[in-house]
């Protein structure tokens, strides 16, 4: 089994925090890799730049979760679930998309956010394999 994308480390991510305790960011890179089984292997692959890869995953994933306040960080590197945090886990129960963040970002009255996952998005599809196209250019 590969490791999960980012996006489907959200609900994991949020599964974990349920019970309302706050977590440092540390200990939610175990908590979640138990919670969706990875195997000693998959915990140990490493991204070209060095990186522990569903660590990275899971950073991200707690990133963009925050970003439309599914989680709070009562402080530095720790995390908290919130209200709109259970919210998406109940209508969501078996997975989070990038769209459906960018749609309760939208909802919470965080145009500028969403725009920014818009940006991304066709970003992404500028850039392959690390060169940049230019979209409409030959």
């Amino acid at each position: 089994m590969p490791v999960p994308t980012w996006q489907e480390f959200m609900v994991p991510t949020l599964e974990v925090l349920r019970d309302g305790q706050v977590r440092r960011l540390r200990e939610l890179y175990a908590l979640v890799a138990n919670k969706v089984g990875l195997s000693e292997s998959e915990r140990a692959e490493r991204l070209s730049a060095g990186d522990i890869k569903h660590e990275n995953r899971i950073g991200w994933a707690t990133s963009y979760l925050t970003r439309v306040a599914a989680l709070d960080r009562p402080s530095r590197g720790q995390y908290v679930i919130t209200e709109v945090g259970r919210k998406l886990l109940t209508e969501h129960p078996y997975g989070i998309t990038e769209q459906d963040l960018r749609t309760l970002a939208e909802g919470n009255g965080q145009p500028r956010y969403a725009r920014a996952l818009e940006q991304r998005h066709s970003d992404r599809r500028r850039y392959r394999y690390g060169v940049r196209y230019r979209v409409g250019s030959d």
